[in-house]
C-alpha cells in the first residue's frame, strides 16, 4: 500500500514539466514530454524540461487583422505579439502588464 501511495506522488512530480507545458499550451510540449520521459530520470534532464516548459509561449497568428473580422478591434501585445483587447492593461496570453507600454506610446 505504501508503494502505491509513493507511486501516486512520484508520477505527477516526475511529469511536472510536461504538465506545466500542457497547462500553458506551450508550442513545444511534445519535445518537453520526450525530454521529460527519456532524460527526466537524470535530474538535469528534468530541470531542463522544467525550465523549457516555463519559457515564453509564442502563439503564431495565422490570420491577419484585416481578413479576420473577430480580430479587427484588437491590438498586439508588445511582448508575445498575441491579439489583445485595446483597452487591456494585462495580456491574457503572457500575463505581462501592457498598460505602461501604452502610456509611453501616447506621450
Amino acid at each position: 500500500m505504501d508503494d502505491f501511495i509513493t507511486l501516486i506522488i512520484f508520477v505527477p512530480l516526475y511529469f511536472l514539466p510536461t504538465i506545466v507545458a500542457a497547462k500553458r499550451n506551450h508550442q513545444s510540449s511534445g519535445g518537453i514530454f520526450a525530454l521529460n520521459l527519456l532524460l527526466g530520470w537524470t535530474m538535469i534532464g528534468w530541470i531542463i524540461a522544467l525550465v523549457w516548459s516555463c519559457s515564453a509561449v509564442y502563439h503564431s497568428d495565422s490570420t491577419s487583422n484585416t481578413t479576420n473580422p473577430t480580430t479587427q478591434n484588437k491590438s498586439l501585445c508588445p511582448y508575445c505579439r498575441a491579439n489583445v483587447d485595446p483597452q487591456a492593461c494585462k495580456c491574457p496570453h503572457c500575463a505581462e502588464w501592457i498598460e505602461s507600454q501604452r502610456i509611453n506610446a501616447e506621450q
